[in-house]
């Protein structure tokens, strides 16, 4: 029988409680007031829709005050808190009704910074905006906006550019302090982020229109700096860009490519040709692509990116029919979430795949729907935001849930 020294008397069965009560607390405190998942906490997208990720599973938002087809931005604080939000500008010649134009709101959903027609990006960007924190700067953030394709077509020069904005602004609301700075052209639809080796700084991706190369913008402590420029192995334009949470893979609709987060070089992995181009995700574990086909009827299917061949790793999860089908997101509980329209229904749906990084991950079709009066009131995206804010997440829930037992 193991002695125990007089210099550490054996604790009391109040002491252990205690301590397990202070554990618990501190673990609940980290869970719940700093993490980076929360960023992504709120969502606002379509015709005055949204979802709330505070208690778990997502609820519908009531009169959410918002406007768009296509790529808006929600970035909330560490604290799951609303910053700001964007549908990246509106566009001239591409205008429904008065409703179309862009718009920064604040927390308290009134306009911070009014786009109207003229300012940003593009109404129906797939990825009209992004927002990110300042990596000189904990009080400001910067606000990416892409124009649309027509944007090209009208010669309007609505290319990558950014917004500063500053928090500490209007009684904590925040005010645009530097407006429509251009980074690139042409640039169009395409846009996403993924954080930098060093942990602080990110990597702004996007596509030059001309000759399909990626450019990798970096966002420093010295600000956006210049494009770093390189040559795609297939020669097409991609709708949409994903990179994985760890910043290790990126995905243009075709090709699969181990990304560098130091140099934002790339390197060919996989060519995946049987993907839709505008409805895929990785896992948040990093460890799998989820994809929608491209056949008709379609089907979700899953690749693993660190199989020795991926392109042989399909694995078929479900079949989901012949609806029109968008951008899938991370969610900060864990889930994959996207769009579906059906033509014959005056609805959007959204559907989740629930547990992505298990082995048999299920699919909850139509867990919210979206009435809309119009086909005009389709919208395609939910929330365009970065997907390093869930690396790590599936330890993160874990510490959630120890903390609530």
């Amino acid at each position: 029988m193991k002695k125990t020294s007089p210099e550490t008397p054996p604790r009391s069965a109040f002491a252990w409680k205690l301590l397990l009560v202070l554990l618990i607390f501190g673990f609940s405190q980290t869970a719940t007031t700093a993490q980076p998942q929360r960023r992504g906490n709120i969502w606002y997208f379509g015709w005055n829709n949204g979802l709330d990720f505070s208690y778990g599973r997502p609820v519908k938002i009531p009169n959410a005050r918002v406007n768009s087809i296509e790529g808006i931005t929600t970035l909330c604080n560490e604290q799951g808190e609303v910053l700001f939000y964007s549908n990246g500008g509106g566009t001239a010649g591409f205008m429904y009704n008065d409703l179309e134009l862009g718009r920064i709101w604040n927390r308290n959903r009134d306009i911070m910074f009014d786009l109207d027609i003229t300012s940003g990006g593009g109404l129906s960007a797939a990825q009209g905006a992004m927002a990110l924190p300042s990596p000189g700067n904990p009080q400001q953030y910067y606000l990416f906006t892409i124009g649309q394709y027509s944007s090209l077509v009208l010669s309007l020069g609505r290319d990558l550019s950014y917004f500063i904005i500053d928090m500490s602004a209007d009684g904590g609301l925040g005010q645009v302090v530097s407006e429509e700075v251009r980074v690139f052209a042409p640039a169009v639809e395409c846009l996403t982020a993924a954080r930098h080796s060093n942990g602080s700084d990110y990597w702004i991706l996007t596509i030059d229109f001309h000759n399909n190369d990626l450019l990798a913008v970096p966002v420093t402590g010295q600000g956006v700096l210049a494009p770093i420029r390189h040559t795609r192995q297939l020669n097409h334009f991609p709708v949409i860009l994903k990179t994985s949470p760890d910043s290790r893979f990126l995905f243009d609709g075709q090709v699969l490519y181990r990304f560098d987060a130091a140099t934002s070089a790339i390197t060919p992995a996989a060519f995946l040709p049987g993907v839709y181009n505008y409805s895929f995700s990785f896992s948040p574990q990093s460890r799998y692509l989820f994809a929608v086909s491209n056949d008709i009827p379609h089907f979700l299917t899953r690749y693993d990116v660190l199989a020795a061949d991926i392109a042989g790793s399909l694995d078929t999860i479900a079949e989901l029919g012949n609806a029109l089908f968008r951008q899938m997101q991370i969610g900060p509980d864990g889930s994959l979430y996207f769009p579906e329209y059906l033509f014959s229904n005056l609805s959007v749906e959204v559907s989740i795949v629930h547990c992505p990084d298990n082995p048999e991950p299920t699919v909850e079709r139509s867990a919210f729907t979206f009435p809309i009066t119009s086909s005009w009131e389709r919208f395609n995206a939910l929330n365009n935001l970065a997907d390093f804010w869930f690396d790590g997440l599936q330890l993160m829930l874990e510490t959630d849930t120890s903390a609530q037992l």
